[in-house]
């Protein structure tokens, strides 16, 4: 009955360190888990922050043709040029006011 209850200790013991060694790389992997899901996070931000950049640039791009476009048809005077410049000047000082907020 000794060497019963002996080998019962024993597999006790060794259980609870596997347990311990389980539980010790769950809470490592979970760090890991943790510190990568904000990395990720940070990513998609700057992926957000650069898809908005390029729709503004899209939405400029597109604007611009309509002018070259209008040009070239003859429907763009000096009066639409320089209506546009004061737009876009007025866009600069904006963008340059975000990005010193930043």
């Amino acid at each position: 009955m000794e060497a019963y209850e002996q080998l019962e200790k024993d597999l006790g013991q060794e259980i609870g360190k596997a347990l311990e060694e389980q539980a010790g790389q769950i809470k490592e992997n979970e760090s890991k888990l943790r510190v990568t899901e904000e990395e990720l996070q940070a990513q998609y931000e700057v992926v957000k922050q650069l898809q908005d950049q390029i729709a503004g640039l899209q939405v400029r791009a597109d604007e611009a043709e309509e002018d070259v476009r209008k040009f070239l048809d003859g429907n763009y005077g000096l009066s639409d040029a320089v209506h546009d410049t004061k737009l876009l000047k007025q866009q600069l000082r904006e963008e340059e006011k975000a990005l010193e907020a930043k």
